[in-house]
């Protein structure tokens, strides 16, 4: 007896990635908080960290357990990363407004407004091309 089987992918990108990549635009905020509020930019930041690791979960019951590394794979650990580098940036720009160098923290927080977007989007679309040109 034969089955044919078929993976309906928009499923996991309505359950999954659209969800995510709006969670993910939404710990951006913090780049635009006062740098003084360091407790609520770091807060964000986590509850972000933590809405992905949920993620991860929910996707590891609904996909095969497979041993390679697929592209939803990738992305939820690239969503993680860009997640936790927020995290980084909090503390430096806490760090530098702790020294008396507020110029230079608004100057990081504006370079990241558009600096994480570009990064999570263009090395999205690479791991999207690369799955689909080599696989």
């Amino acid at each position: 007896v034969a089955a044919e089987v078929q993976r309906e992918s928009f499923f996991v990108v309505r359950l999954v990635v659209i969800p995510l990549i709006l969670i993910v635009m939404l710990s951006w905020s913090v780049f635009w908080m006062e740098r003084s509020l360091l407790a609520d930019r770091i807060s964000v930041s986590f509850i972000g960290i933590l809405t992905a690791v949920a993620y991860q979960i929910v996707v590891s019951d609904i996909q095969p357990h497979i041993s390679y590394v697929t592209l939803m794979h990738g992305f939820l650990n690239l969503s993680l990363l860009i997640m936790s580098a927020t995290v980084v940036i909090n503390l430096i720009v806490g760090a530098l407004g702790g020294r008396g160098k507020n110029e230079a923290g608004d100057r990081l927080d504006r370079r990241c407004r558009w600096l994480f977007p570009l990064t999570y989007f263009g090395l999205t679309a690479v791991m999207v091309a690369v799955t689909f040109t080599f696989f």
